[in-house]
């Protein structure tokens, strides 16, 4: 058993339960921008052409290969089932979606903010708190924020989708309108092909949706075939029947 492992990471193991870390940004680039003008409640984008679904290069390599297509299918079918709308022929898109999978050390959302999200790496991410930062987890030091905290800084398979604004110019520099990211522990041993589906269902009654918290975790009950291992225990041989 690795010594490095956490009692949340052990927990989720010895579970029947897949636990999916969620977070989400919408309109990152707007708290950039003070003179852009942000309408909530102005009619979203919902007309969608998938640009490219590729896997981003880590030192560690996945357990498993994956299909780049068999994600950007499922990535359609969960925004159809969101009712995005897929663009027909001679419609332009009002957003290009992106999505990239992988593994590697996300960024901490309770140390250094939610938009940190887009800047995944190989190695632990240096993290600079601010003021507020430390208030905040000074305010919330409690048990349960502390396993938040230390769950998050594990290595995380994830999926990272984004919708780009379709730009109205080649002039026009590219917005991102709202990024969702679904990540599971455990890369080492975890095959991302039999949950990808379960990921991508997790995270898309976010799509384009703002978080109150750094992190959701949505449960699904583990897919069929996967190993648990758990504490060995000694069978004695059944003694035969006297006559």
């Amino acid at each position: 058993m690795n010594a490095l492992m956490g009692p949340s990471l052990l927990a989720q193991q010895n579970t029947g339960e897949l636990d999916i870390g969620v977070r989400t940004e919408v309109e990152p680039q707007a708290k950039f921008e003070k003179k852009l003008k942000v309408q909530p409640l102005a009619p979203r984008p919902r007309l969608y052409a998938i640009l490219q679904v590729q896997l981003r290069p880590n030192q560690e390599e996945l357990v498993k290969p994956v299909d780049a297509e068999m994600i950007a299918r499922e990535v359609a079918h969960q925004l159809d089932l969101q009712g995005f709308k897929r663009v027909q022929p001679k419609q332009k898109p009002e957003i290009v979606i992106t999505a990239e999978y992988g593994r590697g050390m996300l960024p901490n959302p309770y140390l250094g903010g939610a938009s940190m999200i887009h800047d995944i790496q190989g190695d632990a991410p240096s993290v600079t708190l601010g003021v507020d930062a430390l208030k905040q987890i000074m305010r919330e030091k409690t048990a349960f924020v502390e396993q938040k905290i230390q769950k998050a800084s594990y290595e995380k398979l994830f999926i990272e989708v984004k919708a780009w604004k379709y730009p109205s110019s080649p002039q026009e520099k590219p917005r991102v309108m709202w990024v969702a990211m679904m990540n599971v522990d455990d890369p080492d041993h975890r095959d991302l092909n039999t949950v990808f589906k379960d990921m991508l269902a997790a995270g898309a009654q976010y799509f384009d949706k703002s978080m109150e918290e750094p992190e959701v975790s949505v449960f699904k009950p583990l897919p069929e075939g996967t190993v648990k291992v758990g504490t060995p225990t000694v069978i004695e041989p059944t003694k035969p029947a006297k006559n």
